[in-house]
Order: C-alpha cells, then structure tokens, then sequence
C-alpha cells in the first residue's frame, strides 16, 4: 500500500499538469556534450530558464537533467571547466604509485586497509521498483546462457546462466560508466568496451577497452582518450572483414587491427550505429547537428558518409534494422523543442527513399495513451526490430511501444507504472536487443528486462547485480538497519537481517534512521521533499515544512544524535522541528537568509549538544563565506571564515565530544584542497590534505571515542587518518574504483558503511579493530603470502566448513589462521599449496566453538566469519 499512495499521488499531480506543458526549445541538450564553463553554465541558465514557469512532470528531462546538473557541479575544475575524461584514473594512478602501490593494487599488506564487503542492493521486486540503470546488453553468438550488461555507474557485467546470477567484471579498471558493449562474433572471448554514459553522461568516456579473456582482464586500445577533453563513445558495431566501428561524441571512428589503431572518417555529435543485414560495407549512422538529427550512409565499409535524411527540430535519433528485410531501416527522431516523439520513418530501399509512418501519438511520454506532450528522447531512446518480420517493431522511451504494421500504428507495451492492461516494467529505456529470433531485453533506470512471447510478460533478471547509484545513506544504532536513496530507484531500507524493501519512489535523497528509536526514519524526494516512517518503515507520511522555499537537488537534513527528535532541514534558510516523533511534526525557520538566495548544501549537528549547528551553502566565493553556526540551536548564526578560496563546503563533520572540532570536505579537483580540520569552531582553519589525491572529496565522518579518526570518502577510495598520523591512508582494500557518496558509522557493529554512486551500499570494520596478529603468525610470514585483496569466506555463518576462495599472483606455499576476536590462534594454520590465479580451499571448523572469528592469511588481509551450530542468522 505505502508504494502505490506515493504512485497514486505523483500520478494525480502529473494528470492535472500535463496539459500546461507547453513546448519550447531545450538548447541545453547540444550544451551537455561539452565540457566548457561557458557551456556548463549556459545549460544550467537555458534549463533553469525553461522550467521556470512550468510545473515538472514525470518522464520531460527535469531529473535527468539535474542528476547531471548535481553530479558535476562538485566535480569542476579550477577554471570551471569539466574535468578532461581520464582525470580521477590519473591522479589516483599517481597517488597509488608515489606510495609503491603495484598497477592495479588497491592495498597495502603493511598496512591496515579495511575489511570492505558488498551489502547490495541486489533485488528488487521489478516492475514500477529497480536497482540501476543499465545502457547496454550484448551476447556470447555461441553460449546463450552469456550475457554482458553494462551500467551507468557500475560497469560491465557478466551471466553464465542465462542472468540468474550476476558478475561485475570491471571494478578495479579506469571507467565505471558504459555506453555500448560489441562481443566479437569470431572468438567471443573478445570484448570492446565503449566507455562513458552517453546517455545521462555523468561520467566522459575514456575510449575503448578491450579484453581477450572473456571480460577477466581490460586493456586500453589505440582509441585511448585519458587525456581528452569530454567527450562520449557509444555504439560499437563490427563487419564481416574486421572492421569494428564506434559513433562518438566527435564523430564516427574505424580500426581494421583490432583496436591497435583508429581512423576518424568524418566529424559531428553521432549517436547510433547499425550495419546493413548481409551487407559488408553498407552502414547507417545518426547523428545530432544543432537542432536537425540526420541519418548518414557510409558504402564503402564506413570510410566516407553521406546524409540520406533529416528532420529538424530534433536533438536525437536511432535506428533500427532486421534482418528479416535486409533493404529496411527505420529511424526514431526526438523533438528539441521538448524531447518528445517527433516521428517514425522508415526507408525499404536502403535508405535511398523515406516515408513517414507516424507521428502521433506521442511514443516518449509517460502516458499509457500518449495523449501528453514532450518527453526524455534525449536521455533514453532506443529501437528494435523483430528478426523475423520487419513489420514488428519495438520503441523505448519512458516506456515501451509496439508496432505490428511497419510503424504506422503502436499499442503501448510495457508501462512505468501499473496502468491495468500491459505489463509494469521500470521506465526509462536505454537498450533494446534481440538475442535471438524470439528473445529480446530491455535495459532501463531499473535494469535489464526479457521477454520471449513478444511482450506479453517480461521477466526482470537484474537480480544479484549491485549497480545502484545512492546520493546518501543513513543507518540504525540500534539494529544493522539501513536506508539509503537511490537514483531513480527510490529510497530503499535494509533490514536487521539483510532483505532489502522498496519504501519511497521516485529518485530518493537523503535519509536518516532515529538512533535511540530505529522505528522513525526518515527519506525524501528532490528539493526536500521530506517524509518519515514512525513504524520501521511500514507506512510514511510527508512531513515537509510548510513553506515556498526550495531546496537543493538533494536538500539536506540532520537529526540532533543527543535529542534525535530535533530535526534540522536545510532549503534556502534552516528550518528546525522538536517534535520530529511526534504525530504531528512542526517546524520553525531559523534563519533570515533571503528566499532566492542559495540553497543550503550540507548540515552537522554536534553529537553532544543539539544547540549547536553548522551548516554550508551553494553560494560564489566572491559572494562570501560558505559556513555558518549557531549555537543556540535559534535564529542566531555567526558567520565562519571561509577554509580556502576554491570549491565547495560539501560535507562536515563534528567531534563527538568537542563540537569546536570540525573537518570540512571540498569539492572539485583543486590540489591540495580537500579536507579542512577547526579546531575554534570554524575561526581558523587547517589544511589536513596532506597527499590525498587530487579528485573530488565527497563526504567526512568523525569517529566517536577514537583519537581524532576521521574517514573520507572522494571520487575514488575512502581514506583514514587520526591524531597519530601525519597523513592519510588508503582504507580501500576489496572496494571498487567508485564515487563514493555518503559514510555513516554503525557503531554497536563496529562498521563504517559507504554509500557509492554506481555500486550499492559496501561495509568494512572500523579502523583499528582488523584482528591482532600473534607473534607466532609473524614468525612465518613469507613473500609468497596471499596478494589479492580478492578473499571470499562462505557459506557465513558456517557449522562445519568454511569455504575460502582466493587469488595469488603466483604459486607456492602459504598458510591460513583463525584467530579468535582477541587474535588467538584457534586452530592449526592450514597450509595451502598456490597455483597462480584462482585457489579455493575447504577448512573443518566443526571442533570451533559457537562464536565469531577472522580467518586471516596472517598478513593483515582477513575476513569475519560466525561459527554456529544452525545456518540460521544469528
């Protein structure tokens, strides 16, 4: 019920406002392809401009266009400029190799580096609910049971049975974001990688990868763009002959080697890629030239191109071809004025000639009948046609159309929602593929989708995959509880005992659990739209302060830890409510700020005193400070010296015991400028960078009761460092190359658990409570001890034997410990006998006590693991 009262509501809203939206030009779509801060700015003027007299609506490129909006303002560089496409890799290449880091290596076997472990999501119940978008499929020509997807943020992954399980491919590698995937149909083991979201384009591409061995290991090919400016790859398609070729955001490439080596045939913003059925050299390509989308023919295998038709006021296209009628093309044309459909066409003699098959009704909005106005074509459009018959075809844009009759006429397929009459899959589609003459998948916002009896029913297979994108996470102190919001994919809660449930719909923000009471929680929509749970979740209710400010993307909002009914939420002035447990939540404005003024960016309560406040905003450093504090908990706040004259206060963090200790985060890539430490309440400020890589820091949490232990989350990696250091380390070991958003500490556990923006929700034990290692352990330690961070214990809890599953980079012999939480050797260490790659060994541990207990290779690297006498969740 609480799903569909969120549902039904949002439904309502976009019934009573579809009729005023009115069409005009989106020019900010060509703008997103470049990477300037002129451009960066003018797309956020036009979009701003646009929407400034209209009313959002579900499925019209507003949340599209903010994620991206959000996404890169914290990641500019000094001159306002989007990052060159290999940026992050670079520098954190140079961070690893200036501390003797091994290419590749995410740890250290000197150091203690974090015990990181994935906590999902990884399921969903499908249809309206998802885990992650996904932009591209592909499949082994010789094994239908091998499928490769590619996400947004959480890169390529791999099925061998047919997607009842999932396995990521490429979390150690340079890109997590994927455009398109091309299995090479001679030897399938050959992979190329188009890099990048070409879609939501969050993450530039860095050209092509390419593996040999199945998607095990990547390499850079010749069309290697670390060091470019933005910009995006996306379709990949190969001939007969060898050639593969790639539409990009720069024009259309071609290698005849294999990927050693790249031609640029031609120049322009292209899109889409499809060869001619039975062809060797006939290939159709579009393209996006201002506000006219075009269709090119290369005859010659690619190298020269010429257009064959257009329409104007389009900002995209995509093509479809079948087999089934080798002389067919269809193309799929998107309006500038607002991305909605602006036409079917179609060419059955090669694309010499063209017709129009329709034009209504409109196939990329929300609505089940197509009756509304504009649509997303520029952020998900994609088209199929059957191989069989050339007269069925399928269209994606929020949702799935089907036509029977060549294009003149479509029924609506799948819906975004429960429409009573077609089947609910997750909206916003970004890959259609055939697989064979009758199987055919779908990817969207939500994941990947299949069908077999022509889109009567699909089948969501995303299950065991974790690519969720979160903005924020929030976690019990009572319990493991969690929550967490997801683009796209709602606010979802995790359970004491691990099963994840959808709560909120929609893109979910920010969260929080009440640590005295784990039955109030709270989530929220975009711009604050704040609801709590007073019973664990089972129902919700808006609680959102009465007010026309608006707050930022992801509005902030905190509870006072030391009087967790104290809610502090930040639109353009904070706003405070006592009563956040009460049935009846009120709020009071504690602030003068004005109401077209900045939006308020992130908010720290003291843990030892809910009176005290801090808080940062959107503002220019030429327009003044970032920081303010109260310490009346009222309207009464002191403006703070700004920490440095570059970037953007993003997080803050309060000492537990002395609310005038403070560390700020700062985004974007200026060097040495990352994380600042008060000391006077935000007086004065220090520089504690120290040689933390230069990439965005996203977010800080202080430790409680440890020694100044702070951790920090950036673009890549979380890093440690207390008052015994005198600089930071990689606590990374086992956690993928991933944005990592959010860091909240459960601390009856013992763990801190990091929210990532492309790969779910991870956890690791907290600094300084990895296992003491006995001496009579270090006595034995040899070179040839485990070297991969990759170290696998199940089934967890175990009763009689303890699977383990590990990588060496070469042979030999090492040993195996359990340790009891005091770092007592338990058992005879195991001696193991290494062959090079993948090792697994099976320990008795039937004569161990109920309890728990790390298994150690005895060289800092270990896994925690529960004995019991019953597989039951202790």
């Amino acid at each position: 019920m609480k799903k569909h009262l969120f549902r039904a509501t949002a439904l309502l809203l976009w019934f009573t406002t579809c009729c005023t939206f009115s069409a005009y030009a989106q020019p900010w779509v060509d703008l997103m392809e470049k990477g300037d801060k002129a451009s960066f700015e003018a797309a956020k003027n036009q979009f701003k401009e646009f929407w400034k007299d209209k009313t959002p609506e579900k499925g019209k490129g507003y949340k599209p266009f903010l994620r991206w909006q959000n996404y890169w303002e914290d990641r500019l560089m000094p001159d306002g400029s989007l990052p060159k496409a290999g940026t992050t890799e670079e520098e954190f290449k140079n961070y690893q190799k200036a501390r003797g880091f091994a290419p590749g290596e995410v740890t250290s076997s000197l150091t203690p580096v974090g015990t990181w472990s994935p906590m999902g999501p990884t399921s969903s119940t499908g249809g309206y609910a998802g885990i992650g978008r996904l932009n591209a499929i592909a499949f082994d020509p010789t094994n239908s049971s091998i499928i490769y997807v590619g996400s947004a943020g959480g890169g390529v992954w791999k099925t061998t049975n047919g997607g009842t399980s999932w396995t990521a491919l490429t979390d150690f590698g340079p890109s997590l974001g994927v455009s398109s995937i091309l299995v090479d149909p001679a030897t399938p083991n050959t992979i190329y990688l188009s890099t990048g979201d070409g879609d939501g384009r969050d993450s530039p591409s860095v050209g092509i990868l390419k593996s040999t061995d199945g998607g095990a290991t990547w390499s850079t090919t010749g069309l290697n763009w670390v060091r470019s400016d933005v910009r995006y790859t996306r379709k990949l398609v190969k001939n007969p002959s060898g050639r593969i070729l790639v539409a990009t955001s720069i024009g259309i490439f071609y290698t005849d080697d294999a990927g050693a080596n790249w031609t640029q045939a031609n120049t322009g913003v292209f899109y889409d890629l499809e060869q001619m059925p039975g062809s060797a050299g006939t290939f159709y390509a579009t393209a996006v030239n201002g506000t006219t989308a075009q269709v090119f023919r290369s005859t010659d295998n690619g190298v020269t191109w010429t257009q064959v038709h257009s329409l104007t006021a389009s900002n995209r296209a995509e093509l479809t071809v079948s087999p089934a009628n080798t002389d067919y093309v269809g193309v799929v044309y998107s309006k500038s004025s607002d991305s909605g459909f602006n036409g079917f066409y179609s060419s059955t003699n090669g694309g010499t000639a063209w017709a129009l098959k329709a034009s209504t009704p409109n196939l990329l909005g929300w609505n089940a009948t197509g009756n509304d106005a504009g649509g997303q074509g520029w952020y998900d459009l994609t088209i199929v046609t059957d191989p069989t018959n050339a007269n069925v075809i399928y269209l994606g844009g929020v949702n799935t159309w089907k036509s029977t009759n060549g294009g003149t006429s479509w029924t609506i397929n799948t819906m975004w929602t429960s429409s009573g009459s077609v089947p609910v899959v997750h909206a916003d589609k970004h890959a259609l593929e055939f697989q064979n003459n009758t199987t055919l998948f779908q990817g969207n916002d939500g994941g990947i989708y299949r069908t077999t009896n022509g889109g009567t029913s699909w089948t969501d297979l995303t299950n065991t995959m974790a690519i969720s994108q979160l903005y924020r996470l929030g976690v019990a102190q009572t319990s493991a509880t969690l929550i967490g919001g997801l683009q796209d994919n709602g606010t979802k809660l995790r359970s004491a005992t691990g099963t994840w449930t959808d709560e909120i719909g929609g893109d979910g923000m920010d969260c929080a659990i009440n640590p005295s009471n784990g039955n109030y929680m709270y989530g929220e929509l975009y711009y604050g739209d704040i609801k709590r749970s007073a019973n664990g979740g089972s129902t919700w209710t808006t609680i959102k302060p009465s007010t026309t400010e608006q707050g930022g993307w992801i509005t902030p909002f905190a509870l006072a830890p030391s009087a967790p009914a104290t809610i502090y939420i930040g639109f353009k002035n904070i706003w405070k409510s006592t009563t956040g447990t009460s049935s009846n939540v009120r709020w009071t404005k504690i602030g003068s700020n004005s109401t077209s003024g900045p939006s308020i960016r992130a908010i720290a309560v003291a843990p030892n005193n809910a009176n005290v406040v801090y808080y940062s905003f959107d503002a220019d450093l030429s327009a003044g400070a970032q920081l303010r504090k109260t310490t009346s908990g009222s309207n009464s706040w002191t403006t703070l010296t700004n920490p440095t004259n570059v970037g953007r206060v993003g997080s803050i963090a309060i000492d537990n015991t002395n609310s005038n200790n403070i560390w700020v985060t700062v985004s974007g890539y200026n060097a040495g400028q990352k994380v600042f430490k008060s000391t006077n309440g935000g007086s004065s400020w220090t520089n504690v960078t120290g040689t933390l890589p230069n990439i965005p820091a996203n977010c800080v949490a202080y430790s409680n009761g440890s020694n100044g232990g702070v951790y920090l989350g950036m673009d890549v990696g979380v890093y440690y460092r207390d008052n015994t250091m005198s600089d930071w380390i990689l606590f990374n070991a086992q956690l993928p190359n991933v944005e990592i958003a959010d860091l909240e500490i459960q601390y009856s556990l013992g763990k801190i658990r990091a929210a990532t923006y492309g790969r779910g929700v991870w956890e690791s034990d907290l600094y300084g409570t990895t296992p003491f290692i006995a001496p009579e352990i270090a006595s034995k330690l040899s070179d040839k001890e485990l070297q991969n961070t990759n170290f696998k214990v199940y089934p967890n809890p175990a009763q009689d034997v303890l699977n383990v599953e590990f990588y060496a980079a070469e042979g030999g012999t090492s040993r195996l410990y359990i340790l009891d939480l005091m770092g007592r050797v338990q058992t005879k260490d195991q001696v193991v006998e290494m062959v090079q790659g993948f090792n697994k060994v099976n320990l008795q541990i039937n004569d161990l006590p109920n309890g728990i207990y790390y298994l150690t290779n005895g060289k800092g690297k270990s896994m925690r693991f529960v004995k019991t006498s019953s597989t039951a969740q202790p």
